[in-house]
């Protein structure tokens, strides 16, 4: 249920490889455009290799490492079996996401609004679907965008720690979420009364809480019909 307070830890994940048709790797297969293309993805690489090979210190460094990769979704041709991914990376280089992978975020945190909001007024506690609260969890803890990240640096020969390493990781999300706080997730269609827009905050606790509830990610919104803040927190 949202909370006013941190209350969540992200849990390690195990990473499944996604499976990418080989036709669908390359932007052009023979020719001239062939050889352009490759070597386009071979220099975005070794610039790739260049930073990971530093410990990720820096905003710059993250927004640099995803548009990078964003480049090499593109040419490879392969955005569409890595969607999170995609997301993500977008999400980096926009003040304002509001296409369908915005949109579908919203929607859950709208829901879980509505469920919290008829519970409370039956007097009873709020129960989530199970495939619902699946699906707040992997969006709050970042697991899909992990999982593709981890699976998408090793299918291009790079070094994939950032992703499979835990501490590693949570320097990434730490300058991840100071790059996207103040760029919102909005969806403005009709039948969503509770939620139309939710924001992300980075919560540095380090010398406040233990290790590992010492960074985390705020996500919140205002409930559109009592004006109400409320907040859900996961750990890394």
């Amino acid at each position: 249920m949202p909370e006013d307070v941190p209350g969540r830890r992200q849990q390690e994940i195990s990473f499944r490889r996604l499976a990418v048709p080989p036709s669908r790797i390359t932007r052009a297969s023979s020719g001239p455009l062939s050889l352009v293309f490759e070597t386009m993805k071979e220099d975005i690489r070794s610039k790739l290799r260049r930073e990971f090979s530093e410990p990720i210190t820096s905003e710059r460094q993250v927004v640099y490492i995803l548009v990078e990769i964003r480049k090499l979704l593109e040419l490879n041709d392969d955005a569409e079996y890595f969607p999170a991914l995609t997301f993500y990376c977008d999400w980096a280089a926009h003040a304002v996401m509001d296409k369908e992978g915005a949109k579908r975020i919203v929607r859950r945190f709208n829901e879980w609004q509505r469920i919290s909001d008829e519970a409370r007024l039956s007097g009873i506690e709020p129960i989530l679907d199970q495939h619902l609260k699946a699906e707040l969890d992997e969006t709050t803890e970042l697991r899909r965008f992990r999982e593709q990240l981890d699976t998408y640096l090793t299918r291009n020969q790079l070094d994939s720690s950032v992703a499979a390493e835990r501490l590693k990781w949570r320097a990434f999300v730490e300058f991840y979420a100071q790059v996207i706080e103040a760029c919102p997730l909005k969806c403005s269609e009709p039948g969503l009364p509770y939620v139309d827009e939710v924001i992300i905050k980075f919560l540095d606790l380090r010398g406040i809480n233990p290790d590992d509830f010492s960074v985390a990610i705020q996500w919140s919104w205002i409930n559109k019909r009592t004006g109400h803040e409320s907040r859900t927190h996961a750990f890394f």
